[in-house]
């Protein structure tokens, strides 16, 4: 993932950041209503925004 995400532009890292934050969202409206099966994806998805906010913070890119 982390190797994928280097390979991007600062426009690319912003695209996926919006992708990741929705998908963020989804996943916790679907635990709110019980209906998630994976737990572990929301911790997965949390620390992927977190990779692609330290990726554009190298960039000189405010957030």
């Amino acid at each position: 993932m982390l190797s994928l995400l280097r390979g991007k532009d600062t426009a690319g890292l912003r695209e996926e950041l919006i992708v990741l934050r929705q998908m963020q969202l989804k996943l916790i409206m679907q635990k709110a209503s019980s209906n998630l099966d994976k737990q572990h994806q929301i911790r997965q998805v949390r620390r992927n925004i977190a990779r692609v906010k330290t990726l554009l913070r190298q960039h000189n890119v405010k957030v």
